[in-house]
């Protein structure tokens, strides 16, 4: 393999330091430094200074014009400790090679690469499924994109590429071959395998003939046996057409060898091609070669006019794109990037496809009215309507597993009690927003995000309790308004613009206080309620004001929903109650996703990730659980400061317990907590603990008194006694982490 790349060579004493590069070097050469060196190849990323780019910018002007300057050949050799070509200021800059543990890397550098790559990044789809034209495709490794081709491609055509050409029904094309930048024609040419086609615009109307051999590695001099060209050495292709090796000027070395025909037209290209790749005795094409002028490889690199290659380019894909999308399911149209198929849709004016039917994946559905509405928009259109749609339609698939549920709510208290729910707000981290649908539904998503309390509080609070009139009454402290609801109506009327109880009336919906969404029928929802066996009262109060950015909203509604759930006995789980939210917001079309509630209903700080689907049920992954294993595995030693001691229990080994400022226990945990105890017992009514030696914190409640020690417990009832303590029924028990920091501190 590295006899083809450009080769990083560091000595073995200081393998962080280029010493030199070598541009595909021989196997003999790299096996003469194989003892003292270590080889990385070219395969990676180019961090270039500025000082790098400006003097990268001056080699490539000579006498005031743009030249040819290789990256590799003439300024990768400058480079290391001891370069292989001199140049005074290049020489002078230092580079560092890096490693990248885990990564992995496509090559495309050479025609086998760019089609191997292609096909691993191609299998990187687990579920084959997703790749809707696989069974279009005759053969996977077969690629092409940009074109028209009229050739009926098989099986028998494996690892070919062709992009941006039209390859007529008058080729044939066998296996092993690239096709690119071929205008439209009317050849009859033969590719054989193992023969690439590539045709490169030059000036204003001409082209350069440029075909290669799919494993040629463009090096060495014309005149050598190794040095070979499509398949064959240089002499051998140059036999058989009747010309001779030293017809071709700079024959030192095949990339610099001026071997590619500039052609006037189309017809000439053809005909000279034919010449030089299937039809060595084709006369007309030997006579186009011998007079045109000729480039090299280099001189293409160079001079070739990428403003028409890019026109041609164009040209193909206003074609293509209609096709694609008429084409839907055996074309990959609704796996691309619908935002950039919009633009070009709307800046080549071209017509919407045909209206997909109702048999369509809800999904390509979806992304189909999102795409029409993206071109409208930029066409200046009216767009709405496509837009509402593609929202309709997310909302109905995102509703639908609410109505397959439906629920038979029962009440799950006795008449005097009442059901409290409380929830904190959340901080987004990292990956907000790609919860959202219909990103989400497309691409899964990933969030990284904390609960918090303010002021030491969940700031968000709901109580249900039961009522003896059968009629729903909503309250909302923090708004200071008040709801009675007593018809089916008055609960569907979640939607009105500017209710202060639309959550609560869209949890009742979801709960089943609604025809459609119960597994009951009822006449009225008095009726219901009276089955019920009661009316009820929910309160709101939400500490915290709307906009703030903390997911209130939906956290709240996570929380009317999991109140509702208790009161109603529905059993619905945190991940249940979640996700109901999600279809909640869809109820209410605020359109929302799943960060905000699972960030606020789950603890701690938190990884949150989906897999694509309407089914957004994330997977969580606290970061205890993985702070932990990385430090054992990693063997680091990790510093954490925190007040939330349930997560810091079952996370470190050693504890430092401060007290304004001085350390009051520096020790492991599990030597800490083997050692304190809580110890409780009884004193006369008017005895008053003020202060044990040994003893923290003492507290008395009426005649109880609880404390903490290290003492034993033998230890500690002879403490006791030798105080003079009055005490009786003396217990002892083991703690938890924060049992043993409250008792030890005095502090909550």
């Amino acid at each position: 393999m590295a006899k083809n790349h450009g080769v990083f060579v560091s000595s073995r004493a200081t393998p962080d330091k280029l010493d030199f590069m070598l541009q595909k070097p021989s196997v003999e050469e790299l096996g003469k430094l194989m003892q003292t060196h270590l080889f990385l190849m070219d395969i990676g990323i180019w961090l270039l200074s500025d000082r790098a780019v400006s003097l990268l910018v001056k080699r490539s002007y000579k006498e005031g014009k743009l030249s040819y300057y290789d990256m590799y050949s003439d300024f990768g050799l400058t480079l290391g400790e001891h370069p292989r070509m001199m140049d005074d200021e290049l020489n002078k800059l230092s580079v560092a090679i890096l490693p990248l543990p885990g990564g992995e890397f496509y090559h495309y550098g050479t025609s086998r690469e760019l089609i191997s790559s292609t096909l691993a990044v191609q299998n990187l789809v687990n579920d084959q499924r997703e790749i809707m034209h696989k069974k279009v495709k005759p053969h996977p490794a077969m690629f092409v994109q940009n074109a028209e081709v009229g050739y009926q491609l098989t099986s028998q055509n494996s690892e070919i590429w062709i992009e941006n050409s039209y390859v007529g029904a008058g080729w044939n094309i066998h296996h092993q071959t690239i096709i690119t930048g071929v205008p439209a024609n009317n050849w009859n040419l033969e590719v054989p395998s193992g023969v690439c086609i590539d045709v490169v615009p030059f000036g204003e109307s001409g082209y350069v003939a440029r075909p290669y051999g799919f494993n040629d590695t463009f090096k060495g001099a014309l005149a050598k046996e190794e040095t070979y060209y499509q398949g064959m050495s240089v002499g051998e292709w140059c036999a058989v057409r009747g010309i001779s090796v030293e017809e071709i000027e700079n024959g030192h070395d095949l990339q610099a060898a001026r071997l590619f025909p500039v052609c006037s037209s189309v017809e000439e290209l053809g005909a000279v091609m034919r010449w030089m790749v299937s039809e060595p005795a084709l006369q007309q094409g030997k006579e186009i070669w011998q007079r045109c002028r000729k480039l090299s490889a280099d001189d293409i690199s160079a001079y070739s006019n990428l403003y028409r290659l890019a026109e041609q380019r164009e040209a193909f894909r206003i074609k293509n794109w209609p096709a694609l999308a008429h084409n839907y399911e055996r074309s990959v149209f609704y796996q691309l990037n619908l935002e950039n198929a919009a633009g070009e849709f709307a800046r080549y004016d071209l017509s919407l496809p045909e209206p997909l039917s109702e048999s369509a994946p809800l999904m390509t559905r979806i992304s189909d009215n999102m795409f029409r509405a993206r071109v409208q928009q930029l066409k200046g259109l009216a767009y709405r309507e496509y837009e509402n749609e593609a929202f309709r339609l997310m909302r109905d698939g995102l509703t639908a597993s609410a109505l397959a549920k439906r629920q038979q709510p029962h009440l799950s208290v006795y008449s005097d009690q009442i059901v409290w729910g409380r929830s904190p707000v959340r901080i987004d981290l990292a990956g907000g927003w790609t919860d959202t649908p219909p990103y989400c539904l497309n691409e899964g998503g990933s969030v990284v995000n904390i609960a918090i309390e303010l002021n030491g509080q969940p700031p968000l609070q709901v109580y249900v309790k039961p009522c003896r009139e059968y009629k729903i009454i909503l309250r909302s402290i923090d708004l200071g308004a008040m709801e009675v609801v007593t018809t089916y109506g008055e609960v569907r009327d979640f939607m009105q613009v500017g209710s202060p109880f639309s959550i609560p009336k869209a949890a009742l919906v979801l709960a089943g206080f609604q025809p459609g969404f119960s597994t009951e029928s009822y006449v009225s929802l008095e009726e219901q309620l009276k089955a019920f066996g009661s009316g009820m009262e929910i309160t709101l109060l939400s500490a915290i004001p709307a906009g703030s950015g903390l997911g209130t909203s939906s956290i709240l509604a996570s929380t009317v929903l999991g109140a509702i759930s208790d009161f109603c006995g529905l059993n619905w789980d945190k991940n249940e109650i979640c996700n109901r939210t999600l279809i909640l917001e869809q109820l209410l079309t605020t359109g929302g996703g799943w960060q905000d509630q699972y960030g606020g209903v789950l603890r701690g700080v938190k990884l949150l990730q989906t897999h694509a689907g309407m089914d957004q049920s994330p997977l969580v992954r606290w970061l205890p659980d993985y702070l932990r294993e990385y430090a054992r595995a990693e063997q680091k030693t990790v510093f954490l400061t925190s007040h939330i001691i349930q997560d810091m229990e079952r996370l470190i080994d050693d504890c430092i317990i401060m007290d304004y400022g001085h350390i009051m226990i520096q020790q492991p945990v599990k030597e800490l907590l083997g050692s304190v105890k809580r110890y409780e017992f009884t004193v006369p009514d008017r005895y008053e603990p003020n202060g044990y030696s040994g003893f923290y914190y003492p507290s008395k409640i009426r005649n109880h008194v609880e404390t903490f020690s290290f003492f034993s417990e033998k230890e500690a009832e002879e403490k006791l006694k030798s105080l003079g303590v009055p005490f009786s029924g003396l217990k002892a028990e083991s703690v938890n982490l924060e049992d043993a920091f409250i008792g030890l501190t005095g502090k909550y």
